[in-house]
């Protein structure tokens, strides 16, 4: 039986659903403040085309405009063999000579995407899975191992933990980052604990951001698309005598699937309104040394979705501040920064919560000669957090109480070049956590140049990480999810979902060792190719074990507790053909992971075991661009006692036409993202009791302005 919706003024709609009752603007009320944007910015740029110097539109950074002045972007691998990365080992390095696969997406990949959203572009990044909860949640994995609340992947941005304080991972929709203001996204591949320390465990995200010398003038974006649904970005920067800065403005709302699509079959609550400010600032004390400072807030409103029965509205807020200072003094050169990260989250219908981390972090860089370069460092962490219980009966008492705990972590690494062709690195990291027990992470490799010219290298490693378990998962105390009759399907009776009890025992850390190969090579001039192979054992993986259902239907008992191991392998292969008009990316990755015991709970998602991309680029005459990305997968496995969907294989197909005007400095595009699938299905995450439609083939134009 089809149920009926209410529909309210153009200030809001109120449902028939169990809680639901939020205020949304009229579709004329969502597209006015984007189209009168989308004017301005028009008749202004018209007026002042004249007088401005041609600019790209894209934001190149600076350091990368000689390798894309031709019309091609930052590049994986660069014939001049100058292209550097800094997730690898915390400093800049040739990416040919990486003791580990790190994949680049540019400023222009982005740009020229039109997507509006980070996971978006992470679908199309090579051994990426990236699955749909709802149009709020999305869950991000390197080679599988992926949920909600699964911090087995370390979230970076500018090289600072993005990670949430109390459950683990992050929201990568709820980040306080512009897209336009990101110079580059580094996605390194396997562990990299002896870097990073704790919990990069599977690999790392390293959202890198653009300085202000790269946003110089205002600059102003907005984009529209079908369901009235709009994304709009203002930011200025400028430069006085040694201080540089920009701020950044967004504001970014989408409807709830169930409204996007006319969705009378079932009851979504997943709209958002965002808010989002940027604001960075560079002060060159001396010519060897800056400060830099920062600060970023977002506040979200939206709905929860179909989480365990309650489908109420909610917010979040974040702020994120810090404050570094770089200095080189002769063959030494170092930073010293202090960061803070505060979350106040709504989210979940079963923990509300504050929290807060503070982090003291350094880093000194020993170039003791051409051959040899040592880097030593360490962090303090503090973090405090305040749960609340739910004011509803029956569900999660959390934690249960304010606590303070502490990470404290030391490493070195030590790059040494034993010939003009063979070069070896170790990293070594040792991390303390008050609250689990102390651990180490490493690896050691060796490069090797097949060739004099160095343009074919291969590398061999060993690397070990930890993945230390999240506050909640830790002291929680009970977890008895009311579900009210009629709320998972339509006629259902009323059911009591799983209770979750704090171990019995202390948990360990998550371990895995890994073994990898790799090779680089430089073809020619238009073809570079990277190949990778890695086989990783992963042990004393955490998951839930059932102690039977003795309170009768619907209801089951679950404890975290250390299980099995697994076993993953795969590789990993790229080529990428370009010259100055045109650019083409093929990647292909195979990612297969056995656990131990069948049907062993990991609390996550398994990697898609076949993943394919392909990007093509064009420069077209007159200021006109084609770009075009394409997305296949296979179905991807859920792996709990409780059962939950899997995810589908499916294909992607985004297309994207620009037409710059105005000498360079405006552009308009009209794109299409994932074109032949009218509405995708969602998946079923740890805390949803079901998955649903959600918006596929989006229409979209932009029109963007740089004064």
């Amino acid at each position: 039986m089809r149920r009926k919706r209410r529909r309210g003024s153009d200030m809001g709609t109120t449902r028939d659903c169990p809680e639901t009752s939020h205020r949304k603007p009229s579709p004329i009320g969502q597209c006015v403040y984007p189209a009168m944007l989308l004017t301005v910015c028009l008749l202004a740029g018209v007026r002042s085309a004249s007088a401005q110097p041609t600019r790209d539109i894209a934001d190149v950074p600076v350091a990368d405009k000689e390798a894309v002045s031709t019309g091609d972007e930052l590049l994986l691998f660069e014939y001049d063999d100058m292209t550097t990365v800094v997730s690898a080992t915390r400093r800049r390095e040739k990416v040919k000579w990486l003791s580990i696969p790190v994949g680049v997406i540019s400023a222009r990949d982005i740009h020229y995407s039109g997507l509006t959203n980070i996971p978006d572009i992470l679908e199309f990044a090579t051994g990426v899975d990236v699955l749909r909860i709802n149009r709020n949640k999305v869950v991000v994995g390197i080679r599988g191992m992926h949920e909600l609340y699964s911090d087995r992947l370390k979230t970076l941005i500018d090289g600072r933990s993005a990670d949430n304080i109390m459950t683990g991972g992050a929201n990568l929709l709820r980040l306080p980052v512009p897209m336009e203001d990101i110079a580059r996204i580094e996605i390194v591949r396997g562990p990299a604990g002896g870097v990073w320390g704790a919990n990069a465990f599977t690999g790392v995200i390293n959202i890198i951001t653009k300085d202000p010398a790269d946003c110089l003038g205002l600059f102003v974006s907005s984009t529209v698309n079908q369901f009235g649904e709009s994304y709009s970005h203002i930011r200025h920067g400028g430069k006085e005598g040694r201080l540089g800065w920009l701020a950044s403005l967004v504001y970014d709302a989408h409807k709830s699937a169930e409204d996007a699509i006319d969705g009378d079959h079932f009851l979504s609550n997943d709209f958002s309104r965002n808010y989002r400010f940027n604001a960075k600032g560079i002060y060159d004390i001396e010519e060897d040394s800056k400060m830099s400072f920062g600060l970023a807030y977002m506040r979200a409103t939206f709905g929860q979705g179909q989480a365990i029965g309650n489908m109420s509205t909610k917010t979040a807020d974040m702020v994120r501040t810090y404050a570094r200072i770089d200095r080189t003094k002769g063959d030494v050169t170092g930073y010293l920064q202090w960061y803070n990260n505060f979350e106040h989250n709504d989210e979940t219908p079963w923990l509300r919560y504050t929290a807060m981390e503070n982090v003291l972090e350094g880093q000194l860089d020993f170039h003791l000669s051409d051959k040899h370069t040592v880097s030593a460092g360490g962090s303090a962490s503090w973090m405090f957090m305040d749960q609340r219980n739910s004011d509803k009966p029956n569900y999660i008492n959390g934690i249960g109480q304010s606590r303070s705990e502490a990470l404290f972590g030391a490493f070195v690494m030590d790059r040494y070049k034993a010939t003009d062709r063979l070069e070896f690195e170790a990293q070594l990291r040792g991390d303390f956590y008050t609250e689990t027990q102390a651990d180490w992470a490493g690896r050691l490799s060796a490069v090797y140049a097949l060739d004099e010219a160095k343009q074919h290298v291969v590398r061999v490693s060993a690397a070990k990480a930890f993945r230390t378990p999240f506050t909640v998962l830790r002291r929680v105390s009970q977890q008895h999810g009311h579900v009210p009759a009629g709320a998972m399907f339509f006629g259902s009776p009323e059911l009591y979902m799983s209770q979750i009890l704090a171990p019995l025992e202390k948990l360990e850390n998550e371990e895995t060792w890994a073994l990898e190969a790799g090779y680089t090579g430089q073809i020619n001039k238009m073809l570079s190719v990277q190949s990778n192979v890695y086989y990783q054992r992963f042990s004393k993986l955490i998951g839930f074990y059932g102690m039977g259902n003795p309170l009768g239907f619907g209801q089951s008992i679950l404890r975290p507790k250390n299980l099995n191991g697994a076993d993953s392998y795969g590789a990993e292969a790229e080529a990428k053909l370009k010259t100055d008009k045109w650019m083409l990316k093929g990647w292909y990755a195979y990612n297969d992971f056995i656990t131990d015991d069948t049907r062993q709970d990991v609390r996550s998602y398994l990697p898609a075991t076949h993943k394919m991309g392909l990007t093509a680029r064009v420069f077209l005459p007159r200021d006109w661009a084609l770009n075009a990305n394409y997305r296949y997968k296979t179905s991807t496995s859920a792996d709990h006692l409780e059962t939950i969907t899997d995810g589908p294989s499916s294909h992607r197909v985004d297309v994207g036409i620009s037409k710059a005007f105005g000498k360079g400095n405006g552009e308009v595009m009209f794109g299409v993202s994932d074109l032949f699938h009218r509405n995708v299905r969602s998946v079923a995450g740890i805390d949803t009791s079901g998955g649903h439609d959600t918006p596929g083939r989006t229409f979209f134009i932009r029109l963007q302005w740089k004064f």
